[in-house]
């Protein structure tokens, strides 16, 4: 043994051990803390309802006690060696552990998107399976008294007991190989998902162009709403943002873990630290141990799903505090600020008295014939009117024809026949009470259009002069619907 590694130097190694690793508890308690917040204010944890988000919860646990339990083997004296061998076994289940479920993450996300499985019913496997790999990785080193006082570093780490060979052989079977593959595991999967995305978008592009120049081809047959519905319905993906979050995770992986296995390989290979190379390389795998907590917890602040709890829950702390301060806050919002007021669609300059005669018949329509207003088919209308009402019929505020309608509580669709240029002005149950009823109805009338108009082969646009925001019904429902999917699907990744 040389003279180049002193006591001094030991110390420094394990100091920025220590240093490092407590950053890293600190770091994963105040994630942790500020989760738990934002779980408990109902408007703010339907964020954090996913399962990489749950499974990144168990793993900055897992990283919490592996920077303690680093902190521990890097103060305690050779004389304590019951906890100088308990210290490092508690330090690397916790390291497999979080590996483990960083790897998980990426399983999931490839089993969710390319394989269509449920993540949700996969989580219970991914976290047990984990702890499972973790403790049969660590029992056996520790139950034959591998894990304890290194003399080379000066700190609990694999012992020198028999050999620098049997101590390497461990260290590869039980910790670096497996460090590795899950490493790897992250980057193969990621990069499937990337791929498929990348393919995908591809042919979504193709098909989209088809139908692009199919429709324009043949403009004074195609259906408007249905050339909408077809167009949304091959949405491509911004695979370039989802790029750089799914590859997060995987490159700080690799960065981190590929890293620190190389410097703890070659710490383990050499005789000795006999020059300065090999002592930075020494301090630069204290520095990776210690702050791999600080990186994967930088990681998840940085998380999608944590930013956006963390802003409700803000916004609603904030807001609570603007109550409070506000002496008008024991008013209702009526007496805040007037309500607005409603308006409805002014009547276009062609439109003619309502007929008996002009009702626009559909087969489920027949319980609501009595709320149809008028149906003009002897005026054609203008190119521009048949688009979409001009923004100031919307502004205007004026009356209909039919005086006695609620002002406040309105809803009308203009449905247009591009073919024929008619014009139907339908409005719906306009009470309060009935809100629910008018939906109803508003969502049939769509569908038998709809229908209808795959039958007739006839194009219909359709207004929304819905007072509360004036936009199109059919946008409407689709993009509740799409929505829901997607939170849905956002649920199980």
């Amino acid at each position: 043994m040389t003279y180049y590694m002193t006591q001094h130097k030991r110390d420094v190694a394990n100091y920025i051990w220590m240093t490092t690793s407590a950053v890293g508890a600190a770091a994963c308690f105040l994630i942790l803390f500020i989760t738990f917040a934002i779980w408990l204010h109902p408007k703010s944890r339907a964020h954090l309802d996913r399962v990489s988000w749950r499974i990144v919860v168990w793993a900055l646990a897992a990283n919490f006690i592996f920077a303690i339990a680093s902190v521990a083997s890097s103060r305690l004296p050779q004389s304590s060696e019951t906890l100088c061998g308990f210290s490092v076994f508690v330090l690397q289940i916790a390291l497999q552990f979080s590996g483990s479920l960083f790897f998980t993450i990426s399983l999931n996300l490839q089993l969710v998107v390319i394989h269509g499985f449920s993540g949700q019913k996969f989580e219970k496997f991914y976290i047990a399976g984990s702890a499972a790999i973790a403790i049969i990785l660590n029992v056996p080193p520790y139950a034959t008294g591998k894990f304890g006082w290194d003399p080379m570093e000066g700190n609990c780490w694999y012992t020198l007991d028999s050999s620098k060979e049997d101590k390497l052989v461990w260290q590869i079977a039980t910790q670096m190989i497996w460090t590795a593959l899950t490493a790897f595991g992250e980057i193969i999967n990621s990069a499937c998902v990337i791929i498929w995305m990348w393919r995908y978008n591809r042919r979504v592009r193709h098909v989209t162009q088809q139908l692009s120049s199919k429709n324009s081809s043949e403009s004074d047959q195609s259906d408007h709403v249905h050339e909408t519905n077809s167009q949304r319905s091959f949405t491509p993906i911004n695979y370039k943002g989802i790029f750089v979050r799914i590859s997060r995770y995987p490159l700080a992986s690799c960065f981190v873990n590929l890293l620190s296995i190389f410097t703890a390989l070659h710490s383990t290979m050499i005789n000795d630290y006999g020059s300065q190379t090999d002592y930075n390389i020494l301090l630069l795998s204290d520095f990776l141990y210690g702050g791999r907590p600080v990186v994967y917890a930088t990681l998840a602040a940085l998380d999608p799903a944590f930013i956006r709890g963390f802003k409700t829950l803000l916004d609603h702390l904030l807001s609570r505090n603007r109550s409070d301060q506000d002496p008008r806050s024991g008013l209702s919002d009526s007496e805040i600020k007037p309500r607005p007021l409603g308006f409805k669609l002014t009547p276009m300059a062609n439109d003619v008295p309502e007929s008996n005669h002009n009702v626009f018949a559909l087969d489920t329509m027949a319980q609501i014939e009595s709320k149809i207003i008028h149906h003009n088919r002897s005026s054609p209308v203008s190119e521009n009117k048949t688009k979409r009402a001009p923004d100031d019929e919307f502004s205007k505020g004026t009356s209909m024809k039919n005086s006695g309608v609620d002002n406040t509580a309105s809803s009308s669709i203009i449905l247009v026949e591009r073919k024929s240029m008619d014009v139907l002005d339908i409005s719906f149950l306009q009470s309060k009470s009935h809100g629910q009823e008018a939906l109803q109805c508003q969502s049939r009338v769509l569908d038998n259009v709809s229908k209808l108009d795959i039958e007739k082969g006839v194009g219909a646009s359709v207004v929304n002069s819905n007072t509360a925001n004036g936009r199109d019904f059919t946008n409407l429902f689709r993009d509740d619907k799409e929505r829901q999917e997607e939170d849905a699907f956002w649920k199980q990744i």
